[in-house]
C-alpha cells in the first residue's frame, strides 16, 4: 500500500507593519553596498507602503491552490529595555491583537476555514498564565476553541508541553531549527510527549533557513521522502510578513514552488487541526 504525503501548511504572524526595520534594513543596505535594496527601503519610507501586510495576497494563494493553512497569531507583552538591544527585536514594532484591523484579518482568515492558533509570545513557554491568557484573548476574538500553539523562536524546556496542555492546548508545533531545516532530534512522526492526548507535530521547513540553506531542493525531496517513509505530516512554517518580494525576494517565489512540487506528489493538504483530529479518532 502506497503512504501518502501530508502536508501542513502554516504561518506565524510575527509582525504585520514595519516600524524600526525602517531604519535597520536601510543600514543593513547600505552595509552591504546593496543599492537595489536601499532604493526599495527608501521607497518604503516614503511612500509608507507596508510590505508586511501580506495577508490578501497569501490568502488568495491559498485559495487557488485549494489549501487550509493555520494561522498563528503572536500577542506579545514583554517589556521594552533601552540598555538591552537584544531585547528591541522582541519588544518594538510589535501589533496590537485586539486592534480592529487585527481582528478582522483574523476572522477573514477563520472564515475562510483556516485555522487560528497561538503564536505564544516569547517567555510563555515557560508561564501557564501567560499561556491561559493568550489563548483565552484569542478564543474571544475569533469565537472559536484554540487547540494549537506554536512558540515564538520555537522557545521551549522540559516543562513547556506540560505547561502547554495545562492551559488547555491540544497540540503543538514548536518542535524545529530556527538555523536548518529537517526534522529535530529525528523526530518525524507526531508524537505524544506527555502520553495522553497531547500531540506535538515536528516543524521540518521555515522560509528563512529554507533560503539559507545549501542544496536546498535537493534537501527538500530528502525531507518529503523521509516524511512520507515514517508516516510524517510535513509541517512547512512560511511568516506572513516575508511574502512581498521587495522585502524578500525568494520566499514568495519558494512558497509556490514547493506547494507546486507537493502537489504533483499528490500531497493530502490539511490544518494542523485536522491532522489532530484524524489522530484520535
Amino acid at each position: 500500500m502506497k503512504r501518502e504525503l501530508k502536508v501542513a501548511v502554516t504561518h506565524d504572524v510575527d509582525r504585520t507593519y514595519k516600524s524600526y526595520h525602517y531604519l535597520s534594513k536601510l543600514i543593513r543596505s547600505l552595509i552591504r553596498f546593496d543599492f537595489k535594496s536601499m532604493k526599495t527601503q527608501f521607497g518604503t519610507i516614503f511612500t509608507r507602503e507596508n510590505t508586511y501586510w501580506n495577508f490578501e495576497d497569501i490568502l488568495k494563494l491559498e485559495d487557488d491552490y485549494n489549501i487550509k493553512a493555520t494561522y498563528f497569531f503572536l500577542n506579545e507583552s514583554i517589556d521594552f529595555k533601552l540598555l538591552k538591544p537584544s531585547n528591541w527585536v522582541l519588544s518594538l514594532g510589535r501589533y496590537n491583537i485586539e486592534s480592529k484591523k487585527v481582528q478582522a484579518i483574523i476572522n477573514k482568515v477563520s472564515f475562510l476555514g483556516h485555522e487560528i492558533g497561538v503564536h505564544g509570545s516569547y517567555n510563555s513557554y515557560m508561564d501557564l498564565n501567560l499561556l491561559k491568557k493568550e489563548k483565552s484573548i484569542l478564543e474571544r476574538i475569533c469565537g472559536k476553541e484554540i487547540i494549537g500553539i506554536r512558540q515564538h523562536h520555537l522557545n521551549r524546556n522540559d516543562t513547556t508541553w506540560q505547561l502547554q496542555y495545562k492551559a488547555g492546548f491540544k497540540y503543538d508545533s514548536s518542535l524545529g531549527f530556527n538555523e536548518n531545516i529537517g526534522y529535530h532530534e529525528s523526530r518525524i512522526k507526531p508524537f505524544a510527549p506527555l502520553s495522553n492526548e497531547f500531540k506535538v507535530f515536528p516543524l521540518a521547513l521555515m522560509d528563512f533557513t529554507f533560503d539559507n540553506q545549501p542544496n536546498k531542493w535537493m534537501r527538500l525531496e530528502e525531507i518529503i521522502q523521509q516524511t512520507i517513509d515514517n508516516e510524517g505530516v510535513l509541517v512547512l512554517n512560511w511568516h506572513t510578513d516575508t511574502f512581498n518580494p521587495k522585502e524578500f525576494k525568494n520566499h514568495k517565489i519558494d512558497f509556490i514552488r514547493i506547494i507546486e512540487i507537493l502537489r504533483s506528489k499528490d500531497a493530502q493538504f490539511a490544518t494542523l487541526k485536522e491532522f489532530y483530529l484524524n489522530s484520535t479518532e
